[in-house]
Formats: C-alpha cells, sequence, structure tokens
C-alpha cells in the first residue's frame, strides 16, 4: 500500500490470478451476449414494425352469375377439317 492507503501491489498464486482472471472473461463475454441478445430483439421488433401488409388478392369470379347467350345452340354438329385441301 502507498502512503494514502491505496493498494499498489498483490502477492498471489498463479492459480489464484489465473481463477480472477478467467472470471472477469466470463463476466465480460455474458454482458457481450446480453447486448447482442438485447440489439437482436429491438432488430425483430423493427422489422416487425416496417412489415408491410399483406396484400389481399381480389376475390374470384363467380362464375354462377355468367349470362349464357340464349342463342347459343349446345347440340350444334361437330366441324372436321377436310383433310384432302391440306
Amino acid at each position: 500500500m502507498d502512503d494514502s492507503g491505496e493498494v499498489k501491489l498483490v502477492i498471489m498464486g498463479v492459480g489464484e490470478y489465473q481463477k480472477l482472471l478467467l472470471g472477469k472473461l466470463k463476466k465480460q463475454i455474458e454482458d457481450v451476449e446480453e447486448i447482442n441478445h438485447q440489439i437482436v430483439k429491438a432488430q425483430l421488433q423493427d422489422v416487425e414494425a416496417v412489415k408491410p401488409p399483406v396484400p389481399v388478392p381480389p376475390p374470384a369470379a363467380d362464375m354462377r352469375s355468367e349470362v349464357v347467350d340464349p342463342n347459343f345452340d349446345f347440340d350444334a354438329e361437330t366441324i372436321s377439317p377436310e383433310f384432302e385441301d391440306i
């Protein structure tokens, strides 16, 4: 200790020093992981807020409302091509 009572030198074994450093390193990693987690969470909230709404397709035509021409002949004879002209 110096004259003002500040610790200037600590003597300890290497094993204790390594445990101390390892504990500090683990804490720093946990802090970084927590910060990254908060960043990802905020980014996901931003994406959800900006996401455009899904467009709704227009309704399909109702074929029941189609009008059939009253002059249409369902029993018309079939026209078959004549291959003699080819």
